[in-house]
């Protein structure tokens, strides 16, 4: 007894559809997530609608205008997150290919990182990669760390890493502290400080 083969592509969104119901998801309001997408509000409407009818789940639950994610709704923004952020990535990688590098490092930098850090690592010169492309992504740290767990960067640059057994982290640089205070005050009075003073 053989079971009937469904089609492949029969459960496959185009990227499109997902950042529509992503883009729904963040705005929670169909005026400003169409305008968000620059379509109408009706064609917004109709492209939720498809991606309900095919996946046969409803995503949002609609109330007298008011918009928000059912729990089915909220797990599948996380994934069709994932795969936007992938399909990005994929464009990337084969710009970067076509222009002439054959390795990729997706790095990311909290803005408070020192920029030598970041210089340093744009003069790297690596034998066995000689046509290493860095590509270079600026986020908060705990933004970062997002972007780590989920594949979208390899490594990042962080001033203060959360804690999380599925990252490795190492230390490289420690940064003075200073303590600025005015001359009459009783702080400067004293040859050394610690934290406590």
């Amino acid at each position: 007894m053989h079971l009937k083969e469904r089609p492949v592509l029969r459960n496959i969104l185009e990227i499109r559809y997902l950042t529509a119901v992503v883009i729904l998801a963040d705005e929670l309001n169909y005026t400003r997530a169409a305008k968000r997408l620059r379509m109408s509000q009706s064609g917004l409407t109709r492209r939720i609608q498809d991606v309900e009818f095919k996946l046969d789940i409803m995503l949002f639950h609609r109330d007298r205008g008011s918009v928000e994610l059912t729990d089915a709704g909220r797990a599948f923004v996380e994934e069709a997150r994932l795969a936007i952020l992938h399909d990005e990535r994929a464009v990337r990688v084969a710009k970067a290919v076509n222009e002439g590098a054959d390795s990729i490092l997706e790095i990311g930098s909290s803005p408070d990182i020192d920029p030598a850090l970041v210089e340093m690592l744009f003069a790297l010169h690596l034998p066995l990669y000689p046509k290493l492309k860095i590509h270079l992504h600026s986020e908060f740290s705990a933004d970062l760390t997002h972007s780590l767990l989920n594949s979208h960067l390899d490594m990042a640059l962080v001033t203060e890493p959360a804690e999380d057994a599925r990252l490795t982290t190492v230390k490289l640089a420690e940064a003075p502290l200073y303590a600025v205070v005015s001359e009459d005050h009783l702080m400067a009075q004293k040859e050394s400080l610690k934290l406590k003073d």
